[in-house]
């Protein structure tokens, strides 16, 4: 919620913006976890031989290493996260459900007008655009090439960051 909202449903402005603020609160240690878990299922999915020089653990520990600032709890040092993914059927589900939310916010960005041109999210042109490039094709073609085709570019980070306060 937003701070216009807050404050329409009576909340003090100050009150308000302490309440949004605290979507930004930690905003660094969330995606560093969303980047670490992502980082771990790829490799898993993608790299990882079962019997060979590592084990699954090892490689998540190799993984925090590289992508966590601080030692990781033992509730977060273990691979029971992945449950859902390995169970969903999914390949790498973690790391598609990142590269969904860049997707998103940058095509919700495009909505709002942070691109420049026709903006609003009842701009007409570009919701048709929008259902022509990427709701029409469903799953028959990757995200990423329907993306391009409705934006003209390829998908962009800022957005998502700039939603979860790390601008």
């Amino acid at each position: 919620l937003d701070r216009e909202t807050l404050q329409g449903m009576g909340l003090s402005p100050e009150d308000a913006e302490a309440a949004a603020a605290t979507r930004r609160f930690h905003s660094g240690a969330r995606i560093s976890e969303e980047v670490r878990l992502a980082l771990t299922d790829l490799e898993l999915h993608a790299r990882y031989t079962p019997g060979g020089d590592e084990t699954s653990a090892d490689v998540a520990e190799r993984i925090a290493g590289q992508s966590v600032a601080r030692a990781l709890g033992a509730e977060e040092n273990t691979l029971s996260h992945f449950s859902a993914s390995f169970a969903s059927g999914f390949a790498a589900g973690y790391y598609a459900d990142l590269w969904a939310q860049v997707l998103a916010a940058d095509a919700f960005a495009a909505f709002r007008g942070d691109s420049g041109g026709d903006s609003g999210v009842d701009n007409e042109r570009l919701g048709r655009q929008f259902r022509s490039s990427v709701l029409a094709h469903g799953g028959g073609r990757s995200p990423t090439t329907n993306f391009r085709e409705f934006l003209g570019r390829s998908p962009r980070i800022a957005p998502l960051l700039r939603s979860w306060g790390l601008s």
